[in-house]
């Protein structure tokens, strides 16, 4: 990433922050003609009866119930809601495509951007649930609302969602505005406001996480994105903008200890994260952006822009891991101490053409630079 392209990026960010997810939205979705083949289900909002055929949709609850390993459900345009602990809940093996045009005549077409589709957890429940093993697509879906404000049997672990040893891809999804606050239950631990990911292994692709958030009375991981414990992660062309969490308002990632997990962090942006309840904490804010643990590590041409943490890391934090860092922008991060980038007993260490610049420390107490390395053998 050259010089110029890093000033018109940054510019672009300061004036026109909605240009930004114009353009993420703009690369989501193109309109796809697509063969309907005999294990296909098709689902519309007001869908009923159990053909769940093109020509006859049914609802997406009753698809679901009917799907079985390999199957592909279309969900036609509009909000699909339901109740109990959360809006869809899936075991099996499937794919689910939004963005149907629902047209039941001709050859179906695919089209997110024409024709959203929402899966509303109305501010009362988590919206989706994957319990694995299970391998699961996810495109073309926004995940809105999702929230959690109490003890559920299925835990505080991503309002928007929840997977759990599952090989996960999810691909064009937007995860809007979604809340895990638990911070008057005691001891209490709140992982991935938009979604968690627990074990298994994930792929994120040209996906948006933006105003979600993590509050809980003891930790608060991952407000935007927590992945903890899988075999392997990749994200990618993703963007995190205005999520929230006392640490790691963008994304967190923890691998197994002694058996540090790949993870590749490619072409993302996170923008202003860490401006919420956070901002306001003295036990928390930390890590603006990222944190990593435990990981061998890639983390090639990103830009991290704006976010903040009230204590320290002000945007990327990377702890026992091992760390490629290639071609990232890291610029106008702020926090109390080390405003740009932490490394901390990060061995073996590859760093090449990263700029960072005009971060921020406001504690000045102390000589806070932008970039902090710690080691200890």
């Amino acid at each position: 990433m050259n010089i110029n392209k890093y000033k018109h990026i940054v510019s672009s960010l300061a004036v026109g922050g909605l240009l930004l997810i114009g353009l993420f939205l703009l690369l989501n979705g193109t309109s796809q003609i697509v063969h309907a083949d005999t294990g296909d289900l098709f689902v519309v909002p007001t869908g009923s009866g159990t053909a769940c055929s093109q020509a006859s949709p049914c609802s997406l609850q009753t698809a679901l119930s009917q799907a079985t390993d390999g199957d592909t459900i279309y969900l036609a345009e509009g909000t699909y809601t339901s109740s109990g602990g959360a809006v869809i809940t899936v075991t099996q093996s499937i794919t689910l495509y939004g963005g149907w045009d629902g047209n039941t005549t001709t050859p179906p077409v695919r089209d997110p951007d024409a024709h959203p589709t929402t899966l509303d957890g109305e501010g009362a429940r988590r919206v989706v649930y994957i319990a694995g093993p299970a391998t699961v697509t996810l495109e073309g879906l926004t995940i809105a609302n999702g929230k959690i404000i109490s003890a559920t049997t299925l835990g505080w672990d991503g309002a928007g969602l929840y997977a759990r040893d599952a090989v996960l891809t999810l691909r064009h999804t937007n995860f809007y505005s979604n809340v895990i606050d638990v911070f008057d239950v005691d001891g209490s631990y709140a992982r991935g406001g938009g979604a968690a990911v627990d074990g298994g292994s994930l792929l994120v692709e040209a996906a948006v996480f933006r105003w979600n958030s993590a509050w809980a009375k003891t930790a608060s991981l991952g407000g935007g994105l927590s992945i903890s414990h899988t075999l392997a992660a990749t994200v990618t062309e993703t963007l995190f903008q205005d999520n929230d969490a006392w640490h790691a308002s963008g994304i967190y990632f923890l691998g197994e200890s002694g058996n540090p997990a790949p993870l590749n962090l490619s072409d993302n942006t996170f923008e202003a994260n860490g401006w919420g309840h956070s901002s306001g904490s003295a036990a928390g804010g930390y890590a603006g952006a990222l944190k990593v643990s435990n990981a061998q590590a890639r983390i090639e041409d990103n830009l991290f822009h704006g976010n903040r943490a009230v204590n320290d890391y002000g945007a990327v934090y990377v702890y026992r891991s091992d760390l490629v860092l290639t071609r990232n922008v890291i610029t106008g991060n702020q926090c109390g101490r080390t405003s740009g980038l932490y490394l901390h007993t990060v061995s073996p260490l590859t760093a090449t053409n990263n700029i960072i610049a005009d971060n921020r420390s406001t504690d000045y107490r102390f000589s806070n630079p932008a970039v902090g390395v710690w080691r200890s053998d």
